[in-house]
């Protein structure tokens, strides 16, 4: 309980400090796949064992203008939700599409509600699982710091219809010459 406590705390304020807009101030050219192989190995020498298996995809150096925290709470926010609330394997793609920096984190789990996928990013909204793991605020504090950064993040079926997965779009930064 006191663990469950001590997380709604920090989401709460990582919230606060998001909505006071002092943390746009702190923004270079971040490489996002470099933040997200950081985020994930951070995650898997924590991970106890039998944790679901995290497999990152990040063909290309891929380059946005942003807060490199901000954009590591983003990854591992998305990832450890996968994680909770998923079946393995827990996906991390890092690529572009249609000139946008996208980051899509996918499980192979029961996947969302249809009616739900709308509220998802929504303060203190559960879903279909109120009594499971999670305050809630996660993918809110996703949702504001995709915003920050200009993108944003959307919730579907994960591939082939079946999981879920959160996609965040952000503009790309183009590379300059090496």
């Amino acid at each position: 309980a006191s663990d469950r406590m001590a997380d709604l705390l920090d989401q709460l304020l990582t919230l606060a400090r998001l909505e006071r807009g002092d943390a746009d101030a702190d923004q270079s050219v971040v490489i996002l796949d470099e933040v997200a192989r950081i985020e994930i190995a951070a995650l898997l020498s924590s991970a106890a064992q039998g944790e679901p298996a995290i497999e990152l995809s990040a063909p290309e150096v891929i380059h946005v203008r942003g807060n490199s925290a901000l954009l590591g709470i983003l990854v591992r926010t998305l990832v450890v939700n996968a994680m909770r609330h998923g079946a393995p394997p827990v996906l991390v793609h890092v690529g572009t599409d249609q000139g946008r920096a996208v980051l899509r984190v996918s499980d192979a789990g029961p996947g969302v509600a249809r009616a739900d996928l709308d509220r998802l990013g929504e303060r203190f909204f559960r879903g279909a699982s109120p009594g499971g793991p999670g305050s809630g605020l996660g993918l809110s504090i996703a949702r504001r710091i995709t915003a920050l950064h200009a993108g944003s993040l959307s919730f579907s079926p994960g591939p082939g219809g079946q999981g879920f997965e959160a996609r965040v779009s952000l503009p790309l930064v183009p590379r300059g010459p090496d």
